[in-house]
């Protein structure tokens, strides 16, 4: 995964973790003779149906005591109420609600794409050992051949798996360097879908009930893809900028088309993503199309934002930096930037 690695996993989680009961523990004293810690990144609102911190409960009573493991709930809670209300009868150790910003940097560092996931790592250094630990928790239920070992380069781990269904086991098609020029001309080319705009599926969705044909709402424009959710509120900045720039965009120029692709599992949060970005996005009771829109595009963490052609075929891979720099400037001098970024988006 080429993650960058921290002096220790204390540098990372901070100085103390909570107890279910509101107690603290210094972080060394509750990680200090640890060989793995279990991440568990969730909300108060996606536990409801989720088997996953049932699953966890057995194996941390199956563990407690013999293979020093911890687990560290990481909440993203939208208060402090519903944090301690879905920490309180757990067993393990908890991030405190109040460090905003060691959850972000959390997600960050170990590209977490959707909640609930639950992130194998080195008690010592913090180094990744398992992307996606869920389905080692299905598969070995009582830890009987804990630790669990990372899977061989290449395997479905270095990848995000989704809650109940895996990403394609290949390796990111926008990694630095893995195309040359001729490459990305020949995989576009080659692909390149002779029905635009096929790849959105046949219909779109706006705020207030809205729902729209592809083809209408796209009309030879280029697409901006937004990939994003509403739990990431430590990017909620930026998405504010986001929301400005399109509508300062869109008001100058008609050639490209914002489409939001969810990737919250709430209903609720997808509809105020909707309220508050005021674009056109994938349904979402369209899981599949959203699931294959991801992986097709390599995306390993959110917010993600890319502008595609009419096709699909990747034009720019990474859309911040434009962002940042103002829809003047991007009307001015373009979204193509230092020579060709072209990449085949295959969606089987």
């Amino acid at each position: 995964m080429g993650q960058e690695k921290a002096t220790s996993l204390a540098d990372m989680l901070g100085s103390r973790l909570l107890r279910s009961d509101g107690s603290q523990v210094p972080l060394l004293t509750a990680l200090g003779d640890k060989d793995s810690v279990l991440l568990f990144f969730t909300a108060a609102w996606c536990a409801h149906g989720s088997t996953l911190p049932e699953k966890l409960s057995r194996l941390y009573e199956e563990q407690s005591g013999k293979r020093r493991l911890e687990i560290v709930q990481i909440g993203m809670d939208d208060t402090k109420e519903q944090h301690e209300g879905g920490f309180s009868t757990m067993p393990w150790l908890a991030l405190p609600f109040e460090e905003h910003q060691i959850q972000a940097e959390l997600f960050t560092r170990y590209r977490v794409l959707t909640i609930p996931s639950v992130v194998a790592v080195n008690a010592v250094d913090g180094s990744l050992c398992i992307q996606d630990a869920s389905k080692f928790i299905d598969e070995d239920p009582t830890g009987q051949s804990f630790p669990w070992r990372r899977l061989p380069a290449g395997r479905a781990t270095d990848l995000m798996t989704l809650h109940g269904s895996s990403f394609h086991s290949r390796a990111n098609p926008l990694s630095p360097g893995r195309f040359s020029k001729k490459s990305w001309t020949d995989s576009s080319s080659a692909h390149r879908s002779s029905d635009p705009y096929s790849f959105l599926g046949s219909h779109l969705v706006r705020h207030g009930d809205v729902v729209a044909e592809v083809a209408d709402v796209c009309d030879g424009r280029k697409v901006f893809l937004h990939f994003g959710a509403e739990w990431r509120r430590d990017r909620q900045s930026f998405e504010t900028r986001l929301a400005r720039f399109a509508k300062q965009y869109s008001a100058h120029s008609d050639d490209v088309v914002f489409v939001y692709v969810s990737v919250d599992r709430c209903r609720a949060h997808f509809e105020q993503a909707l309220k508050r970005t005021g674009t056109y996005a994938v349904p979402f009771d369209d899981k599949l199309l959203r699931r294959r829109l991801r992986s097709a595009y390599g995306v390993v963490g959110i917010p993600s934002y890319l502008l595609v052609d009419q096709t699909g075929v990747l034009l720019v891979p990474d859309c911040r930096p434009l962002i940042d720099e103002g829809h003047a400037g991007v009307l001015k001098r373009g979204w193509a930037r230092d020579g060709p970024s072209l990449q085949c988006c295959t969606i089987a």
